[in-house]
Protein backbone atom coordinates (compact mmCIF):
# COMPACT_ATOMS: atom_id res chain seq x y z
CA UNK A 1 0.00 0.00 0.00
CA UNK A 2 1.58 3.76 -1.03
CA UNK A 3 1.09 6.05 1.85
CA UNK A 4 2.05 9.94 2.26
CA UNK A 5 3.13 10.39 6.09
CA UNK A 6 4.23 13.62 8.05
CA UNK A 7 6.40 12.34 10.88
CA UNK A 8 7.69 14.98 11.18
CA UNK A 9 8.79 15.13 7.11
CA UNK A 10 7.08 13.85 4.00
CA UNK A 11 7.33 10.32 4.29
CA UNK A 12 6.76 8.25 1.13
CA UNK A 13 6.02 5.05 1.92
CA UNK A 14 5.38 1.82 -0.04
CA UNK A 15 6.30 -0.41 -2.60
CA UNK A 16 6.80 1.34 -5.73
CA UNK A 17 7.51 4.61 -3.55
CA UNK A 18 10.69 5.23 -5.14
CA UNK A 19 8.95 6.25 -8.41
CA UNK A 20 7.36 9.35 -6.71
CA UNK A 21 11.36 10.73 -6.21
CA UNK A 22 11.44 12.00 -10.24
CA UNK A 23 8.23 14.48 -9.07
CA UNK A 24 9.90 15.60 -5.87
CA UNK A 25 12.59 16.88 -7.39
CA UNK A 26 11.30 17.96 -11.11
CA UNK A 27 10.15 21.52 -10.40
CA UNK A 28 13.32 23.36 -10.54
CA UNK A 29 16.20 21.11 -10.70
CA UNK A 30 18.20 19.41 -13.45
CA UNK A 31 20.95 18.22 -11.74
CA UNK A 32 21.06 15.77 -8.89
CA UNK A 33 23.97 14.90 -6.26
CA UNK A 34 23.25 11.44 -5.40
CA UNK A 35 25.07 9.89 -3.24
CA UNK A 36 24.78 5.81 -2.58
CA UNK A 37 26.45 2.85 -0.37
CA UNK A 38 28.18 0.45 -2.22
CA UNK A 39 25.42 -1.99 -1.09
CA UNK A 40 23.31 -0.30 -3.40
CA UNK A 41 25.29 0.12 -6.83
CA UNK A 42 25.75 -3.89 -6.48
CA UNK A 43 22.33 -4.53 -5.45
CA UNK A 44 21.51 -2.56 -8.74
CA UNK A 45 19.41 0.30 -6.78
CA UNK A 46 22.03 2.47 -7.70
CA UNK A 47 20.52 2.09 -11.75
CA UNK A 48 17.34 1.97 -11.00
CA UNK A 49 17.12 5.64 -9.04
CA UNK A 50 18.96 6.86 -12.21
CA UNK A 51 16.57 6.02 -14.57
CA UNK A 52 13.74 7.23 -12.34
CA UNK A 53 15.74 10.34 -12.50
CA UNK A 54 16.04 10.55 -16.33
CA UNK A 55 12.76 9.71 -17.28
CA UNK A 56 12.48 13.10 -15.87
CA UNK A 57 15.31 14.81 -17.51
CA UNK A 58 17.31 15.22 -14.79
CA UNK A 59 20.99 14.40 -14.84
CA UNK A 60 22.67 12.50 -11.42
CA UNK A 61 26.30 13.06 -10.08
CA UNK A 62 26.99 9.89 -8.26
CA UNK A 63 29.28 9.56 -5.49
CA UNK A 64 29.15 6.26 -4.09
CA UNK A 65 30.84 5.49 -0.12
CA UNK A 66 32.64 2.40 0.48
CA UNK A 67 31.32 2.30 4.22
CA UNK A 68 30.56 -1.14 5.58
CA UNK A 69 29.12 -0.16 8.78
CA UNK A 70 30.38 3.13 10.63
CA UNK A 71 30.88 6.23 8.82
CA UNK A 72 33.95 7.62 9.27
CA UNK A 73 35.76 11.15 8.11
CA UNK A 74 37.50 10.14 5.20
CA UNK A 75 34.20 9.33 3.60
CA UNK A 76 33.34 12.29 4.85
CA UNK A 77 36.18 14.01 3.27
CA UNK A 78 35.59 12.34 -0.02
CA UNK A 79 32.39 12.75 -0.34
CA UNK A 80 31.89 16.73 0.70
CA UNK A 81 35.02 17.05 -1.93
CA UNK A 82 32.70 15.87 -5.17
CA UNK A 83 29.83 17.48 -3.58
CA UNK A 84 31.44 20.87 -3.75
CA UNK A 85 33.06 20.69 -6.51
CA UNK A 86 29.32 20.97 -7.91
CA UNK A 87 28.79 24.18 -6.22
CA UNK A 88 27.43 22.67 -3.08
CA UNK A 89 23.93 23.83 -4.33
CA UNK A 90 22.49 20.83 -5.70
CA UNK A 91 19.32 19.04 -4.29
CA UNK A 92 20.79 15.40 -3.21
CA UNK A 93 19.00 11.96 -2.70
CA UNK A 94 20.76 9.74 -0.48
CA UNK A 95 20.41 6.05 -1.18
CA UNK A 96 21.32 3.22 1.82
CA UNK A 97 21.93 2.40 5.30
CA UNK A 98 21.81 4.62 8.03
CA UNK A 99 25.56 5.79 6.98
CA UNK A 100 24.71 7.21 4.17
CA UNK A 101 21.78 9.16 4.50
CA UNK A 102 23.76 10.37 7.75
CA UNK A 103 26.41 11.52 5.71
CA UNK A 104 24.08 13.57 2.63
CA UNK A 105 22.43 15.02 5.38
CA UNK A 106 26.25 16.74 7.08
CA UNK A 107 27.29 17.13 3.24
CA UNK A 108 24.67 19.52 2.48
CA UNK A 109 24.73 21.28 5.76
CA UNK A 110 28.67 21.55 5.67
CA UNK A 111 28.94 22.45 2.19
CA UNK A 112 26.44 23.99 1.25
CA UNK A 113 27.05 26.47 4.37
CA UNK A 114 30.49 26.40 4.34
CA UNK A 115 31.36 25.50 7.81
CA UNK A 116 33.19 23.32 9.77
CA UNK A 117 31.31 20.11 10.77
CA UNK A 118 31.39 20.95 14.49
CA UNK A 119 29.41 23.96 14.13
CA UNK A 120 26.76 22.22 12.70
CA UNK A 121 24.87 21.88 15.97
CA UNK A 122 24.70 25.38 15.56
CA UNK A 123 22.58 25.63 12.68
CA UNK A 124 19.12 27.06 12.80
CA UNK A 125 16.07 25.21 12.13
CA UNK A 126 15.34 28.01 9.16
CA UNK A 127 18.28 27.32 7.67
CA UNK A 128 18.23 27.29 3.77
CA UNK A 129 18.98 24.47 2.04
CA UNK A 130 19.14 22.74 -0.98
CA UNK A 131 16.84 19.56 -0.66
CA UNK A 132 17.58 16.07 0.64
CA UNK A 133 15.31 13.53 -0.72
CA UNK A 134 16.48 10.39 1.99
CA UNK A 135 15.72 6.52 0.23
CA UNK A 136 16.62 4.19 3.28
CA UNK A 137 17.32 0.62 2.22
CA UNK A 138 18.18 -0.91 5.52
CA UNK A 139 15.96 -1.04 8.78
CA UNK A 140 17.74 0.47 11.76
CA UNK A 141 18.63 4.55 12.60
CA UNK A 142 15.90 5.74 11.02
CA UNK A 143 17.86 8.31 9.50
CA UNK A 144 15.56 9.70 6.61
CA UNK A 145 13.86 11.14 9.66
CA UNK A 146 15.88 12.75 12.46
CA UNK A 147 17.70 15.54 13.10
CA UNK A 148 20.43 13.80 13.62
CA UNK A 149 24.16 12.14 12.51
CA UNK A 150 26.80 9.99 13.47
CA UNK A 151 30.67 9.56 12.19
CA UNK A 152 33.86 8.45 13.71
CA UNK A 153 36.35 11.24 13.34
CA UNK A 154 37.84 14.33 15.38
CA UNK A 155 40.66 14.26 17.83
CA UNK A 156 39.99 11.19 19.56
CA UNK A 157 38.49 9.45 16.48
CA UNK A 158 35.87 8.62 18.26
CA UNK A 159 31.57 8.49 17.43
CA UNK A 160 30.47 12.29 16.58
CA UNK A 161 26.86 12.49 16.81
CA UNK A 162 25.94 15.82 16.00
CA UNK A 163 21.95 17.56 16.40
CA UNK A 164 20.18 19.80 14.65
CA UNK A 165 16.94 20.22 12.80
CA UNK A 166 18.51 21.43 10.26
CA UNK A 167 19.90 17.77 9.38
CA UNK A 168 16.03 16.68 9.00
CA UNK A 169 16.12 15.51 5.62
CA UNK A 170 13.66 17.41 3.11
CA UNK A 171 11.67 14.08 2.58
CA UNK A 172 11.96 10.42 2.75
CA UNK A 173 10.76 7.79 0.47
CA UNK A 174 10.82 4.05 1.97
CA UNK A 175 10.26 1.21 -0.48
CA UNK A 176 10.54 -2.18 0.76
CA UNK A 177 11.05 -3.74 -2.75
CA UNK A 178 15.08 -1.13 -1.74
CA UNK A 179 15.31 -4.04 1.03
CA UNK A 180 15.15 -6.97 -1.48
CA UNK A 181 18.77 -7.93 -1.80
CA UNK A 182 19.49 -7.32 1.71
CA UNK A 183 21.66 -10.15 3.42
CA UNK A 184 20.44 -11.90 6.65
CA UNK A 185 23.32 -10.64 8.73
CA UNK A 186 22.79 -6.86 8.17
CA UNK A 187 18.33 -6.94 8.60
CA UNK A 188 19.83 -8.73 12.25
CA UNK A 189 22.19 -5.80 13.01
CA UNK A 190 20.21 -3.35 11.94
CA UNK A 191 16.94 -4.37 13.75
CA UNK A 192 18.92 -3.86 17.07
CA UNK A 193 19.24 -0.64 16.63
CA UNK A 194 15.67 0.41 15.77
CA UNK A 195 14.89 -2.33 18.80
CA UNK A 196 17.55 -0.22 21.29
CA UNK A 197 16.34 3.15 19.75
CA UNK A 198 12.43 2.18 20.86
CA UNK A 199 13.51 1.07 24.43
CA UNK A 200 15.98 3.78 25.11
CA UNK A 201 13.06 5.93 23.78
CA UNK A 202 10.63 4.84 26.14
CA UNK A 203 12.92 3.87 29.45
CA UNK A 204 14.19 7.55 28.94
CA UNK A 205 14.48 10.46 31.76
CA UNK A 206 12.60 12.75 29.47
CA UNK A 207 8.73 12.86 29.35
CA UNK A 208 7.14 12.88 26.24
CA UNK A 209 4.01 10.89 25.59
CA UNK A 210 3.81 10.79 22.05
CA UNK A 211 7.59 9.64 21.28
CA UNK A 212 6.39 6.69 24.00
CA UNK A 213 3.32 5.29 21.60
CA UNK A 214 5.20 5.32 19.05
CA UNK A 215 8.08 3.45 20.89
CA UNK A 216 5.67 1.03 22.23
CA UNK A 217 4.30 0.88 18.59
CA UNK A 218 7.68 0.01 17.09
CA UNK A 219 8.52 -2.72 19.48
CA UNK A 220 5.29 -4.34 19.07
CA UNK A 221 6.11 -4.81 15.32
CA UNK A 222 9.54 -5.73 16.07
CA UNK A 223 8.56 -8.90 18.29
CA UNK A 224 6.14 -9.80 15.25
CA UNK A 225 8.60 -9.53 12.45
CA UNK A 226 12.02 -9.24 13.01
CA UNK A 227 12.70 -12.82 12.83
CA UNK A 228 10.92 -13.58 9.67
CA UNK A 229 12.66 -10.83 8.07
CA UNK A 230 15.71 -12.57 8.81
CA UNK A 231 15.05 -15.72 8.27
CA UNK A 232 12.23 -15.45 5.53
CA UNK A 233 14.41 -13.64 2.65
CA UNK A 234 10.59 -13.85 0.53
CA UNK A 235 8.45 -12.02 3.40
CA UNK A 236 8.78 -8.69 1.58
CA UNK A 237 5.44 -7.85 4.59
CA UNK A 238 8.51 -8.64 7.01
CA UNK A 239 10.87 -6.50 5.83
CA UNK A 240 8.18 -3.55 5.27
CA UNK A 241 7.10 -3.87 9.01
CA UNK A 242 11.00 -3.40 9.98
CA UNK A 243 11.03 -0.42 7.41
CA UNK A 244 8.06 0.94 9.18
CA UNK A 245 9.62 -0.17 12.64
CA UNK A 246 13.06 1.44 11.97
CA UNK A 247 11.35 5.00 10.49
CA UNK A 248 8.99 4.71 13.92
CA UNK A 249 12.24 4.65 15.87
CA UNK A 250 13.82 7.38 14.38
CA UNK A 251 10.35 9.33 15.45
CA UNK A 252 11.26 8.63 19.13
CA UNK A 253 14.55 8.64 19.23
CA UNK A 254 14.58 12.34 20.25
CA UNK A 255 12.95 12.03 23.53
CA UNK A 256 16.05 9.55 25.01
CA UNK A 257 18.90 7.82 24.15
CA UNK A 258 21.33 5.95 26.69
CA UNK A 259 23.76 4.07 27.80
CA UNK A 260 23.39 1.45 25.39
CA UNK A 261 23.92 3.58 22.70
CA UNK A 262 27.05 5.36 24.57
CA UNK A 263 28.57 1.68 24.70
CA UNK A 264 27.75 1.10 21.35
CA UNK A 265 29.64 4.52 20.05
CA UNK A 266 32.77 3.51 22.32
CA UNK A 267 32.47 0.39 20.09
CA UNK A 268 32.64 1.68 16.91
CA UNK A 269 35.29 4.04 17.86
CA UNK A 270 37.33 1.55 19.03
CA UNK A 271 36.73 -1.61 17.34
CA UNK A 272 34.98 -0.29 14.48
CA UNK A 273 32.39 -2.47 15.41
CA UNK A 274 28.78 -1.77 13.45
CA UNK A 275 26.46 -0.08 15.38
CA UNK A 276 23.77 -2.40 15.43
CA UNK A 277 25.86 -5.37 16.41
CA UNK A 278 27.29 -3.30 19.49
CA UNK A 279 23.58 -2.65 20.35
CA UNK A 280 22.86 -6.17 20.48
CA UNK A 281 25.90 -7.18 22.51
CA UNK A 282 25.39 -4.63 24.93
CA UNK A 283 21.18 -4.03 25.48
CA UNK A 284 20.57 -6.92 27.64
CA UNK A 285 22.92 -6.05 30.26
CA UNK A 286 22.03 -2.76 29.95
CA UNK A 287 18.22 -3.69 31.03
CA UNK A 288 19.17 -5.74 33.81
CA UNK A 289 21.27 -2.51 35.11
CA UNK A 290 18.20 -0.24 34.09
CA UNK A 291 15.75 -2.49 36.09
CA UNK A 292 15.43 -1.00 39.65
CA UNK A 293 14.74 2.51 37.79
CA UNK A 294 12.04 1.41 35.19
CA UNK A 295 10.56 -1.59 36.30
CA UNK A 296 7.35 -1.01 34.80
CA UNK A 297 8.07 0.10 31.83
CA UNK A 298 10.42 -2.95 31.00
CA UNK A 299 7.24 -5.46 32.37
CA UNK A 300 5.49 -3.57 29.81
CA UNK A 301 8.24 -4.35 27.43
CA UNK A 302 8.48 -7.96 28.12
CA UNK A 303 5.15 -8.50 27.48
CA UNK A 304 5.39 -7.15 23.95
CA UNK A 305 8.38 -9.37 23.34
CA UNK A 306 6.63 -12.37 24.35
CA UNK A 307 6.93 -13.46 27.86
CA UNK A 308 4.06 -15.10 29.11
CA UNK A 309 5.57 -16.14 32.77
CA UNK A 310 5.01 -14.11 35.70
CA UNK A 311 1.78 -13.31 35.35
CA UNK A 312 0.74 -9.82 36.28
CA UNK A 313 3.92 -9.49 38.51
CA UNK A 314 5.91 -6.11 37.43
CA UNK A 315 9.32 -7.27 38.97
CA UNK A 316 9.27 -11.06 37.48
CA UNK A 317 8.51 -9.17 33.83
CA UNK A 318 11.25 -7.31 33.85
CA UNK A 319 13.83 -9.67 34.95
CA UNK A 320 12.84 -11.39 32.03
CA UNK A 321 13.14 -8.68 29.57
CA UNK A 322 17.16 -9.36 28.86
CA UNK A 323 16.22 -12.90 28.88
CA UNK A 324 13.97 -12.23 26.14
CA UNK A 325 16.38 -10.01 24.13
CA UNK A 326 19.10 -12.70 24.92
CA UNK A 327 16.73 -14.97 22.83
CA UNK A 328 15.56 -12.78 20.14
CA UNK A 329 19.12 -11.99 19.93
CA UNK A 330 20.13 -15.94 19.32
CA UNK A 331 16.93 -16.53 16.91
CA UNK A 332 18.31 -13.93 14.52
CA UNK A 333 21.46 -15.59 14.27
CA UNK A 334 23.69 -13.26 15.94
CA UNK A 335 27.15 -13.72 18.49
CA UNK A 336 26.03 -13.85 22.40
CA UNK A 337 28.49 -11.39 23.30
CA UNK A 338 31.47 -9.05 22.95
CA UNK A 339 33.88 -11.85 22.84
CA UNK A 340 32.47 -13.93 20.44
CA UNK A 341 31.54 -10.97 18.41
CA UNK A 342 35.76 -10.43 18.50
CA UNK A 343 36.23 -7.75 21.27
CA UNK A 344 39.28 -8.57 23.39
CA UNK A 345 38.68 -8.09 27.41
CA UNK A 346 41.71 -5.84 28.03
CA UNK A 347 39.93 -2.97 25.34
CA UNK A 348 37.37 -3.07 28.05
CA UNK A 349 38.87 0.25 30.39
CA UNK A 350 39.69 1.65 27.02
CA UNK A 351 35.91 1.26 25.97
CA UNK A 352 34.91 2.16 29.03
CA UNK A 353 36.13 5.45 29.09
CA UNK A 354 34.84 6.37 25.82
CA UNK A 355 31.53 5.51 26.66
CA UNK A 356 31.39 7.27 30.00
CA UNK A 357 32.77 10.52 27.53
CA UNK A 358 29.83 9.88 25.56
CA UNK A 359 27.07 12.38 26.48
CA UNK A 360 24.11 9.68 24.93
CA UNK A 361 24.45 8.14 28.29
CA UNK A 362 23.41 11.04 30.23
CA UNK A 363 19.19 10.31 29.22
CA UNK A 364 19.92 6.66 30.85
CA UNK A 365 16.88 6.10 33.49
CA UNK A 366 19.61 5.50 36.21
CA UNK A 367 22.91 7.57 36.24
CA UNK A 368 26.00 5.78 35.32
CA UNK A 369 29.36 6.29 37.23
CA UNK A 370 32.68 4.76 34.65
CA UNK A 371 33.02 2.09 37.29
CA UNK A 372 29.37 0.51 35.92
CA UNK A 373 29.95 1.38 32.59
CA UNK A 374 33.19 -0.92 32.90
CA UNK A 375 30.77 -3.43 34.49
CA UNK A 376 28.24 -3.32 31.75
CA UNK A 377 30.89 -4.32 29.22
CA UNK A 378 31.69 -7.01 31.54
CA UNK A 379 28.37 -8.47 31.91
CA UNK A 380 28.22 -7.89 28.02
CA UNK A 381 31.39 -10.11 27.02
CA UNK A 382 29.50 -13.57 27.20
Amino acid sequence: MRALWHYPIPIHWGAGAKDTLGKLLSATHERVFLLAGKQALEAGHVRRIQQILRDYSQESVLCVLEVAGNLHQQHLDHALSLYREEGGVLPLVALGGGSVLDAAKLIRAVGHHKIALEAVNELPESAEQPLLVAIPTTAGTGSEVTGRAAYVGGEKSSKQSLISPALRPSAAVVDVELSQSLPAHIIASTGFIALTQCIEAYCGVAEDPFADAIALGAIELIAAFFHKAVNEPDNLDAREAMLKAACMSGVASHKSRGVCTALAHALASVNDMHHGLACAMCLPAVLDFNRSAVAPRLARIARLLGVRGGGDDVQTLAFECASALRALRAQVGLASGLSEAGVDESLLPKLASYAFDDSAHEDNPRSCRKEDILSLLQSSMA
